[in-house]
């Protein structure tokens, strides 16, 4: 990463996290509304004043410890495993602590899909939380795709955050704030905005999962290993 590459990242990322600063606490001030609650999740949603769009912020514990949902949010290698909104994503420079992606959005009937390039920063806060923030970039060196519309993200936030004294749990809190561009009616993108937030619910699920996998063939591993040893040790047949 050249000087003038890390000075745009640190300005675009820095940018985000003041924003989710700002809007993330659910106060008076930021005026989120409750618009659903179920599932162990909550989703909230609060109209921006400039464009008149909704955003949409989920929150919730997932019972899998923080570096491991950090690591699949961090990385996103295994993004279209679990992320249905999307049928394309790509990796298009990682360094240090940031990452710029390509993604396409999956196809909807009447409605062009969507194409996002984004540069995001994973944060190490001092409260051990962690803190992926990000939102669009524009540069030369990340061309659009002229064949789709380009989606103007101001801001993508996922918050880690360690639950006292129970460490294989962490609190979530996610929250998206998304121009599509494009031609979509205001109130039409207004009325399915909140189905963003679920994606929280298809990543504890993809994380659960592999989890209940690892442990299995843990299990599976250690019980051909008894029997092995098992084995080993039993006395051998004289043949006379």
């Amino acid at each position: 990463m050249d000087a003038e590459q890390k000075v745009l990242f640190d300005q675009i990322t820095g940018e985000a996290a003041a924003y989710y600063k700002s809007v993330c606490a659910l106060d008076a001030t930021n005026q989120w509304e409750l618009n659903e609650d179920s599932d162990d999740i909550k989703i909230y949603v609060r109209q921006d004043p400039a464009s008149g769009l909704r955003m949409t912020r989920a929150e919730t514990t997932f019972n899998i410890r923080l570096p491991l949902i950090k690591e699949a949010l961090q990385f996103g290698s295994d993004m279209l495993e679990w992320d249905r909104s999307l049928c394309a994503y790509d990796v298009l420079q990682q360094i240090e602590n940031y990452k710029v992606s390509c993604s396409l959005s999956t196809k909807v009937t009447m409605v062009t899909q969507r194409e996002a390039i984004l540069v995001d920063k994973t944060i190490e806060m001092e409260d051990k939380s962690v803190l992926i923030v990000g939102k669009s970039i524009y540069h030369d060196s990340f061309p659009a795709d002229p064949d789709y519309v380009t989606a103007d993200v101001s801001l993508l936030a996922w918050h880690l955050m360690p639950v006292e004294n129970k460490p294989d749990e962490t609190k979530i809190v996610y929250i998206l704030h998304v121009d599509p561009k494009g031609w979509i009616p205001t109130s039409l993108f207004n009325l399915g905005v909140q189905e963003e937030a679920k994606k929280v619910q298809l990543l504890r699920k993809y994380l659960e999962d592999k989890k209940t996998q690892s442990c299995d063939q843990e299990g599976t591993t250690a019980a051909e290993n008894k029997i092995s040893s098992s084995s080993e040790t039993q006395p051998k047949e004289i043949l006379v």
